[in-house]
C-alpha cells in the first residue's frame, strides 16, 4: 500500500512539474511572438496578464501571479520589481514598480527579461540584467501554476 501511495505521489509530482514547465514555455513563447508589439494599453502589467491568460495559468489579478520561488529561476517565471535600482560602471537603472517575464537565464546573476513600458517604450522589448548589480529594492519571482 505504501509503495502505491509513493508511486502516485511521484507521478502527480512529475505531472504537476511538467504542467508548470509547459506554462513557463507558453509564457516565453507569448513574449517572443509579441516582441516589438504593444500589448493592450502598453503597461508592463498588461504583458504579464495576457501571457498568463494565454498560458491558461491559475492566477488572481492583480498581483498573485503564482507560487513565489526563491531559487532555480526558469524562463517564463514572472518578476516583480519594487523600488529596485541597479548600478554599474555604465550608470544606473530604476524600477519603482515594474513587472516582467524572465525570458532567458544566462547564468546565476545574468538574465534577460521581456517587458514593456520602460524608457517610454510601450512595446514588448528585451533587456539584459545583472542581478548582482542590484543596490536597492526587492525582486520577487513567481512560477505560474
Amino acid at each position: 500500500m505504501k509503495s502505491i501511495i509513493l508511486y502516485i505521489s511521484l507521478f502527480l509530482g512529475t505531472f504537476i512539474s511538467i504542467q508548470g514547465q509547459q506554462k513557463n514555455e507558453s509564457i516565453v513563447t507569448y513574449a517572443k511572438t509579441n516582441l516589438n508589439q504593444k500589448i493592450d494599453r502598453g503597461e508592463c502589467w498588461d504583458l504579464i496578464a495576457f501571457a498568463l491568460n494565454d498560458a491558461k495559468a491559475n492566477w488572481n489579478a492583480p498581483f498573485e501571479f503564482g507560487k513565489v520561488i526563491k531559487s532555480d529561476y526558469l524562463p517564463g517565471d514572472i518578476i516583480r520589481f519594487e523600488n529596485v535600482k541597479f548600478e554599474s560602471e555604465n550608470g544606473y537603472m530604476t524600477f519603482p514598480e515594474h513587472y516582467a517575464i524572465l525570458y532567458e537565464v544566462k547564468d546565476k546573476n545574468k538574465i534577460v527579461i521581456a517587458h514593456q513600458n520602460h524608457n517610454n517604450k510601450r512595446v514588448v522589448q528585451l533587456l539584459d540584467l545583472n542581478l548582482s548589480e542590484k543596490v536597492k529594492g526587492k525582486i520577487t519571482f513567481y512560477r505560474a501554476q
